[in-house]
């Protein structure tokens, strides 16, 4: 009985707190630490807009003093490409002051091997040595000239497999976790189970995530030339993919992942239905110190170098901001992987039903006993759903 009421209490304060957000300290905290870039990737605009700046690392540590950052656990460093940054020891050294800091997320494009291993090395044993967790994601968007084409770079694709190949074999040396990062886009839809199946033989499985509009990144406005929305044809591949993932997926986590992408292709970039704590919660910070509450819709909300974190929280025009990004939300699929909201998980649980016993409904020879099957079975999911916070 206490077992239940712990179950129907969790999930009454995850309804309360999608219905009434209010603003907590950030578990994680994404930080791209540098403009430079050298790739040219059709899917971003980095390395055409923006000035060539690495984040100073001494600010960053005095700006994450602020009480705002003090439940933080997991950094996800990206940029531009953080093999670029001379000072990445630095930024990191920056980080270890956070008392509850437990992971550090890196993104790579994979082109300048040497550094990439040697930094992901240096970050390892820096890393384990303060009790932290390093994940590393090498990007890869497909097999052979598919890559290369996408990241603008000849020969990117043959020295991102031989660095895929050199941190496996010695993983321990270089990370705790090694992630595969594939971006879906109009330009490789077609092409994302023969970068599957490319890369089985390793024991790698794609992290897959769809290209989404990105103020940060400069592609806010042209987002139709890599949007897998503005092509009905790949919008109507990439829906059956991500249903196909779906009805195979073991993993409850997964499963839904994929469900809350199929649903949202399905209905034309509206429907969003995986939770996100950016809006209440998680929050970036660029290369130049300024303080967003997402990267994909928020303008930035005040510079950390000038301003405190929890000074800029508490503003007007934070909440202000925060208000209005609540109207972008249902419009964006980035951060997928959070858990279902109320909704979600209705729609999931009565699709997973369907999935699971619609032969058995088949069969039924009159219309009151699939009824009485289909409810005993939408019952059975919905509970698994309530009860498991994916």
């Amino acid at each position: 009985m206490k077992k239940k009421f712990r179950i129907i209490k969790r999930f009454c304060q995850r309804l309360y707190g999608e219905w009434f957000p209010k603003r907590k300290k950030p578990r994680v905290l994404q930080m791209p630490i540098t403009s430079r870039c050298n790739s040219c990737c059709l899917t971003c605009n980095v390395w055409k807009h923006h000035e060539k700046k690495d984040i100073d690392a001494s600010l960053l540590k005095e700006a994450l003093k602020d009480p705002f950052f003090s439940e933080l656990q997991t950094v996800g460093i990206n940029g531009g490409e953080f093999s670029l940054v001379p000072n990445f020891m630095a930024v990191l050294e920056a980080l270890t002051p956070l008392p509850h800091l437990e992971n550090i997320y890196l993104i790579t494009n994979g082109i300048a091997t040497e550094k990439i291993k040697e930094y992901t090395k240096s970050a390892k044993s820096f890393c384990s040595a303060h009790g932290i967790s390093v994940t590393l994601c090498i990007s890869l968007d497909g097999v052979g000239k598919i890559h290369d084409t996408i990241r603008g770079i000849p020969g990117n694709f043959d020295k991102t497999m031989q660095l895929i190949q050199d941190i496996s074999k010695e993983k321990d040396k270089f990370c705790d976790n090694l992630v595969i990062g594939h971006t879906l886009s109009r330009f490789n839809i077609d092409k994302v189970h023969e970068t599957e199946d490319f890369l089985s033989p390793f024991g790698l499985t794609l992290d897959v995530h769809l290209a989404v509009p990105n103020k940060r990144i400069g592609t806010y406005t042209d987002h139709d030339k890599y949007n897998i929305l503005a092509d009905d044809k790949c919008r109507q591949i990439a829906a059956e993919y991500f249903y196909s993932r779906f009805l195979y997926e073991d993993n409850l986590t997964a499963k839904a992942r994929f469900f809350a992408n199929y649903y949202y292709l399905k209905n034309n970039g509206k429907g969003r239905l995986s939770n996100c704590l950016y809006r209440y919660c998680d929050v970036t910070i660029d290369e130049n110190l300024n303080l967003r509450l997402c990267a994909t819709a928020s303008e930035s909300l005040g510079n950390l170098e000038k301003e405190s974190a929890s000074t800029i929280i508490n503003s007007s025009r934070t909440k202000k901001e925060a208000k209005r990004l609540l109207k972008e939300c249902n419009k964006c699929i980035h951060y997928a992987y959070y858990p279902l909201t109320t909704k979600g998980r209705i729609l999931f649980a009565h699709e997973v039903a369907k999935q699971q016993y619609s032969m058995t409904i088949y069969k039924c020879s009159n219309r009151k006993q699939r009824l009485k099957v289909y409810l005993s079975a939408l019952n059975k999911v919905i509970k698994m759903v309530v009860k498991y916070d994916y």
